[in-house]
């Protein structure tokens, strides 16, 4: 069975340290799929109410690649 960590907490708090730390620890087991990465990718790190369904959209999809392909996620 796969686990998803999902990381909650306020801004600076550790989260995307604790993710690329976990990330590097996993040897291929965990994949990070983080909203701010696919919002560089998609938008050049815009965020606007507008274009995050489609964020939302490629992180769900990211997701169940990842998880279809036996890894474990950090969102």
């Amino acid at each position: 069975m796969n686990t998803i960590y999902i990381t909650v907490g306020l801004q600076a708090s550790g989260k995307s340290t604790w993710a690329k730390q976990k990330v590097e620890t996993s040897n291929g087991q965990i994949v990070n799929i983080c909203k701010d990465d696919i919002r560089a990718m998609l938008h050049n790190s815009v965020h606007s109410k507008g274009r995050e369904a489609l964020v939302i959209s490629a992180q769900e999809a990211l997701i169940q690649m990842a998880l279809d392909n036996g890894k474990d996620c950090v969102v």
